[in-house]
């Protein structure tokens, strides 16, 4: 009796403590059916919506704390205007002129590069010095943010296609889990696309105000339209085959294609040099044919092969 009795005491320690810790996970189970997506169906707005705050005020900061470059720039324009008797230039004070002009929705872009042009007249600036300390740091401030904001975008995406792939794979795909997910996505979209558009046109206003030499060569090229860049890209299909001057021309013509598309001019002058090399290598092939000279001549290519193509990858030819 005395035995049973203790039995029945250790029996009953046992399953208290047994029942104690499994009461716990069974509080913290989900109920049937339930999705891990909607305890955070909200947040995605306001994350947007941080993060829209948080590249303005990278803007706002950026506009209020030039970099040392401009600086440097700005004190050495103003000592030129003291020795000439001119008022010196205030760059804070500049900055929220150009900024009021292009954020005024009441004009047209051709008004507001007029209005930056008078105002440049009216500060007796160049138009190297207007680009240099003012309309290409915004476009470049505004670019910055705009890559910020695209950066944030796609890492939110990557991250909720990965939730809407697994909440298709366990419910289905038109399961109330995945259209939670699919919500979560398009809200995203729908907050930071606008902004987006914003930055890229605010940008995009302050980089086309006194553009290159190469940026107008480009706009030139780009206005010709694409109906001629076909009948170039025929012609030197066909100048391919050509013996000895074929891979060369050809090789132009098809390098052209990067002025028709805004003036690549890396890509421009890295495919014409591929030609160069193609061509001489062509030479190689019917210069021993030549009587007299044609051996003297195709070591002289091979020489000039092999400094093109240390000069390419950047060696030292010899």
């Amino acid at each position: 009796m005395i035995l049973n009795t203790i039995g029945g005491f250790f029996r009953s320690i046992t399953f208290g403590a047994t029942a104690t810790q499994a009461a716990p996970q069974i509080q913290n189970s989900p109920a049937p059916g339930a999705s891990q997506y909607q305890s955070t169906s909200g947040s995605i707005p306001k994350e947007a919506q941080g993060m829209i705050a948080q590249v303005r005020n990278q803007i706002a900061r950026s506009l209020a704390h030039p970099d040392p470059k401009t600086l440097a720039r700005m004190a050495e324009v103003n000592q030129k205007r003291r020795a000439k008797g001119q008022a010196p230039i205030d760059l804070q004070k500049v900055t929220k002129q150009l900024e009021a002009i292009q954020e005024d929705r009441g004009l047209s872009a051709k008004e507001k590069k007029q209005k930056v042009e008078a105002l440049r007249k009216a500060l007796g600036l160049s138009k190297g010095e207007m680009k240099g300390l003012f309309t290409q740091r915004l476009g470049r401030i505004y670019k910055e943010a705009e890559r910020s904001l695209a950066a944030f975008q796609k890492a939110k995406e990557e991250q909720l296609k990965a939730e809407l792939k697994q909440a298709e794979a366990l419910h289905g795909k038109n399961s109330p889990q995945a259209q939670v997910v699919q919500s979560k996505l398009e809200a995203l979209r729908a907050q930071l696309n606008p902004e987006k558009q914003r930055l890229a046109k605010s940008g995009g206003f302050y980089r086309s105000l006194y553009p290159g030499f190469w940026s107008k060569l480009g706009g030139f090229f780009k206005k010709i339209g694409s109906g001629f860049f076909k009948v170039l890209g025929g012609l030197g299909a066909a100048l391919r085959f050509l013996p000895g001057v074929g891979p060369l021309a050809s090789r132009v013509l098809g390098s052209v294609k990067f002025l028709f598309q805004g003036f690549r001019v890396d890509k421009f002058f890295k495919n014409l040099g591929k030609g160069v090399i193609d061509t001489v290598r062509d030479w190689k092939s019917f210069l021993p044919m030549i009587p007299g000279v044609g051996t003297l001549a195709s070591v002289a290519a091979t020489g000039i092969e092999a400094v093109l193509k240390a000069t390419r990858s950047g060696a030292k030819p010899f």
